[in-house]
C-alpha cells in the first residue's frame, strides 16, 4: 500500500474483562479509547485492530487477490491530559504529544477551575457557579450534572472505589462526597474544620486532607470522614495547595509566607506536626504544586515564570525549568516523566521531557484559552501485546 495509512477499527475479540471503546469527537486518525469495567480486580482482554480503507484506494488493498502485502502495527499507548479552559468554558484532551486535541467537551461547563480522572477514564469537572459535570469516555455523549450540595466548587478528588469529593467555596466551607454513580445527594457532608477548602488529597488509607487557606490549616479526616479531624496549622501562611507522595508525605505551598516556600510534613500527623522540611530557594508565588512517580518535587512558579523541581531530601538547589511559560498555574506530569505546565497567562499548555534541564519544550495552543487546571487519566498497569 505504500506509504498510505489504513483506517482502522477496534473490537474486542475474547477475554475476562469487558472492555469500553470509543473513538473521541474530533479524533486524529486510529486514535482510540479502551476504558476497563467499572469495578474488576484483575483480568485480560484482546483486542483486535482491523485496516480498513485507504485514502484515494478504497477498500484495504491487501484483502484483494494476489495483493503482497507486509509491514507492522505499533501500538502507543498513552495517558490522556485534560485541560480546564477557564475562559472559554470546555476541557480538551491531547494524547502524546499531539499539539491538536482529540477531543473538546463545552456541554454542562462554565469557568471550569479543578479536574479529575476516576479509574475508567470518566472525567469530572468543577464549574466555579456551583455544579459538577461528569463526561464519560469517549467523552462524545451528554455529561451527568452534580449539583446537589455542590457551591462554587475550587477543588475535587476521587478515591479508590470511585467516590467523588469535592472543596466548596464562597462561603460554603464544606467537602461533599458522593458515590456512583453520584445522582443523589452527598453521602457525606464535611464542615468540621472546613473553611475556604482551596485543594483536596488522598492518601494510599483513604485519609482525606483538605487545605483551608483562610484558617492556615490542613485538616485531616479519617473514614468514613464524619469524625473530629486532626489539625494541621504550624508552618502554615495562607497554604494554597498540596501533594501527597506514595510514603504519605504531605507537602504544602505557601503563598503568603516570606519567603514563598513549600513545606514538608511527615506522618503520623498530630495537632503538634511541624515541617521536617522547608523549601525556598527558587520559590516565588507558586501555584498548585505535584509530584513525580520518583517523589520529585514540582512548584510552578508565577511570579519567576519557571518550575523548580526538587529532589528527595529537597535540601539541594533545585533544576530550573524555563522555556515558554507565562503565569504557569498547574501542572502534572505523566508516568513516563514529561511534565506538563498550564500557562494562564499566554493561554498555552508547555511540555518537558525528563530530565528537563535541557531547555527544549513543546506548545500545546489548539483549543487552550487561560487554562486553570491539568489531569491526566490513568496509567495502564501492563503493556500491550500484540497477537498475530
Amino acid at each position: 500500500v505504500g506509504a498510505a495509512m489504513p483506517a482502522f477499527s477496534v473490537a474486542q475479540t475474547s477475554g475476562s474483562l469487558t472492555l469500553s471503546i470509543g473513538q473521541p469527537a474530533q479524533a486524529t486518525p486510529n486514535a482510540f479509547t479502551v476504558a476497563p469495567p467499572p469495578a474488576y480486580s484483575s483480568g485480560t482482554a484482546a483486542l483486535r485492530l482491523s485496516p480498513g480503507a485507504v485514502a484515494g484506494i478504497g477498500s484495504n488493498p491487501c484483502l484483494q487477490a494476489a495483493a503482497a502485502c507486509g509491514g507492522s502495527v505499533t501500538i502507543d499507548e498513552k495517558q490522556l491530559l485534560a485541560v480546564a479552559n477557564s475562559s472559554a468554558n470546555s476541557v480538551t484532551f491531547y494524547a502524546g504529544g499531539q499539539v491538536s486535541p482529540l477531543a473538546s467537551v463545552q456541554a454542562g461547563i462554565t469557568d471550569p477551575q479543578g479536574l479529575v480522572f476516576d479509574g475508567n477514564g470518566d472525567i469530572f469537572v468543577a464549574n466555579q457557579p456551583g455544579s459538577i459535570t461528569e463526561y464519560a469516555t469517549p467523552y462524545s455523549g451528554q455529561p451527568t450534572t452534580i449539583g446537589a450540595g455542590v457551591s462554587h466548587p475550587q477543588a475535587l478528588a476521587v478515591d479508590v472505589r470511585g467516590d467523588l469529593f469535592v472543596a466548596n467555596g464562597n462561603g460554603s466551607n464544606t467537602v461533599t462526597e458522593y458515590a456512583p454513580p453520584y445522582t443523589g445527594a452527598p453521602t457525606v457532608t464535611i464542615s468540621n474544620g472546613v473553611d475556604d477548602p482551596v485543594s483536596l488529597g488522598l492518601d494510599a488509607s483513604g485519609n482525606l486532607f483538605v487545605v483551608n487557606q483562610s484558617s492556615n490549616s490542613i485538616t485531616m479526616y479519617a473514614s468514613p470522614y464524619t469524625g473530629a479531624p486532626v489539625t494541621i496549622s504550624n508552618g502554615l501562611n495562607g497554604p494554597s495547595s498540596l501533594a501527597i507522595d506514595a510514603r504519605g508525605n504531605l507537602f504544602v505551598a505557601n503563598l503568603n509566607s516570606t519567603p514563598n516556600s513549600v513545606v514538608e510534613f511527615s506522618p503520623p500527623y498530630t495537632g503538634a506536626s511541624a515541617p521536617v522540611s522547608w523549601i525556598t530557594n527558587g520559590v516565588n508565588e507558586q501555584g498548585a504544586i505535584g509530584l513525580g512517580s520518583s517523589s520529585n518535587l514540582f512548584v510552578p512558579n508565577q511570579g519567576a515564570n519557571t518550575v523548580t523541581e526538587y529532589s528527595p531530601p529537597y535540601a539541594g538547589s533545585p533544576t530550573v525549568i524555563t522555556g515558554g511559560q507565562n503565569q504557569p498555574v498547574a501542572i502534572a506530569v505523566d508516568a513516563l516523566g514529561t511534565l506538563y505546565v498550564a500557562n494562564y497567562g499566554n493561554n498555552t499548555v508547555t511540555m518537558y521531557a525528563p530530565p528537563y534541564g535541557g531547555g527544549s519544550w513543546t506548545t500545546l495552543a489548539n483549543g487552550i484559552s487561560n487554562p486553570q487546571a491539568l489531569s491526566l487519566s490513568p496509567a495502564t498497569n501492563a503493556p500491550a501485546q500484540l497477537i498475530p
